[in-house]
């Protein structure tokens, strides 16, 4: 008969994947079908059992890979401000999107030389690109693959075991890099609305302005492959390029100084349409008459005069 300490049982997914992956580092891999945690649970405690014949040596090692998992996934709470905010999760997802390295901020690899509260910086490499993780048609699967991909990041590999000897946990180190991501956020995020000029936000514009973009003659921004597939995505994608720009600032001016041209013109034309350009000579006292209709009305000229058109018309053809 099974003790409770000689098993794994856990409602949490990320806890079960880690045990499989935990598993697997340790040459024990399993097979699952589903990815239910009941299931992926049965799978590990079959495998351990079927290897491991002491009931001493499963508890201690069901210990140990429990203590593991404490110490290399962040709490699920960490990641609630991307899960809160669309613009945010693409803008770390697509941050992913290329091999990097990252600053962290941690004691001396040496003990010895020590001081209380002093800490140096550090650059970590990223473990790979994140989009294979992810297909990048939704917000939640953005954010699914951003949690899985720090669970899936071993630390060991890219620091200094010292430091993970000194107490330091791989949790602790991601959840540093989760924090200065944050950080960084929340000064993009209180900038000035790039595309505030754009009021009318349906998918023909939001198409056009991803368009524009896509387009764009000067190497400012980094699309890599993106594809976005709906006016939602379209819009997402076209926050990320603008959030992800190089830091150039004249680029930047610049930029947002044609996209407005461009911008004006295209209303214009859509505003001109549906219009007719009417050329005629009205009298010097009626057009000052018509000059205030318009300011009472805070309407232009041409809005003015089609009001008094539209209002005579309907005047001689009521019921």
């Amino acid at each position: 008969m099974r003790v409770p300490e000689e098993s794994v049982y856990d409602n949490d997914i990320r806890r079960c994947l880690f045990y499989a992956r935990y598993l697997e580092k340790k040459k024990m891999g399993i097979h699952f079908n589903t990815s239910t945690p009941s299931e992926i649970c049965k799978s590990v405690n079959e495998k351990i059992h079927s290897l491991i014949k002491s009931s001493y040596e499963r508890v201690s090692f069901i210990n140990n890979m429990k203590l593991e998992c404490d110490n290399i996934l962040v709490k699920l709470e960490c990641f609630s401000w991307l899960q809160k905010n669309e613009r945010a999760a693409y803008w770390v997802w697509f941050s992913f999107s290329e091999l990097k390295t990252l600053t962290v901020h941690l004691p001396s690899a040496s003990s010895s030389i020590n001081i209380p509260g002093e800490t140096f910086p550090y650059e970590i490499k990223i473990p790979g690109n994140i989009r294979p993780l992810a297909v990048t048609t939704s917000h939640s699967s953005r954010v699914n693959a951003i949690i899985h991909y720090f669970d899936q990041w071993d630390l060991n590999r890219f620091v200094d075991r010292r430091w993970l000897m000194q107490g330091i946990t791989a949790a602790q180190i991601k959840l540093q890099i989760l924090n200065s991501l944050r950080m960084k956020w929340s000064v993009i995020f209180t900038q000035k609305d790039p595309f505030g000029c754009m009021k009318n936000r349906n998918d023909e514009n939001i198409s056009w302005a991803w368009r524009y973009i896509k387009n764009y003659k000067h190497p400012l921004f980094n699309l890599m492959d993106l594809s976005p597939v709906s006016k939602e995505e379209n819009e997402l994608a076209l926050y990320c390029a603008w959030d992800t720009t190089h830091n150039d600032d004249v680029g930047r001016k610049y930029f947002l100084s044609e996209f407005k041209k461009a911008w004006g013109q295209k209303k214009f034309r859509d505003n001109s349409k549906d219009t007719r350009v009417v050329n005629t000579r009205i009298n010097k006292i009626v057009k000052e008459k018509l000059d205030i209709l318009a300011q009472k009305n805070n309407k232009s000229i041409a809005d003015t005069i089609s009001m008094l058109i539209e209002q005579e018309y309907d005047y001689r053809h009521r019921e």
